[in-house]
This record gives C-alpha cells, sequence and structure tokens, in this order.
C-alpha cells in the first residue's frame, strides 16, 4: 500500500499486524510459553539456523494440514 501512495492505508495494515502481535504475545505469556521458531534452530554462537524441517514439512504432509498463527 504505502509503495502505492496510500500512506493511510498502509498505516492501517501495520496497525492490525501489530495488533495481531500483541495479541500472540499476550496469549503466550498468560498460557507461561515462549515462542518456539517452527524451522530454525540457534546455534552455539547464537546464530539462527536452518534445523533442516521446512522441505520435508512442505512435501509431506504439506503446508495445508499444519497449524500457523494468523500473521497478517
Amino acid at each position: 500500500l504505502l509503495e502505492e501512495g496510500n500512506v493511510d492505508g498502509a498505516e492501517e495494515q501495520k496497525q492490525r499486524i501489530e495488533q495481531l502481535q500483541r495479541e500472540r504475545r499476550k496469549v503466550l505469556q498468560d498460557n507461561n510459553m515462549t515462542h518456539q521458531p517452527r524451522f530454525f534452530k540457534k546455534s552455539k554462537d547464537d546464530s539462527w539456523v536452518s534445523n533442516k524441517t521446512y522441505w520435508e514439512l512442505r512435501r509431506e504432509p504439506g503446508f495445508s494440514r499444519m497449524d500457523f498463527p494468523v500473521l497478517w
């Protein structure tokens, strides 16, 4: 939207996405949970690296059967 010059629309979407993030974070906190990355793991030097499951999970059973949070 911003690239199209729709500043107001872009701001609305930004606010909506940020609200979704706040809600997800609150649910995790309320349930004493932490976010667990699905496709990455932290290496010994604290960088994030692929856990090499993305392509396998995409193929079998496929992403349509997986539970993903609403990001936007």
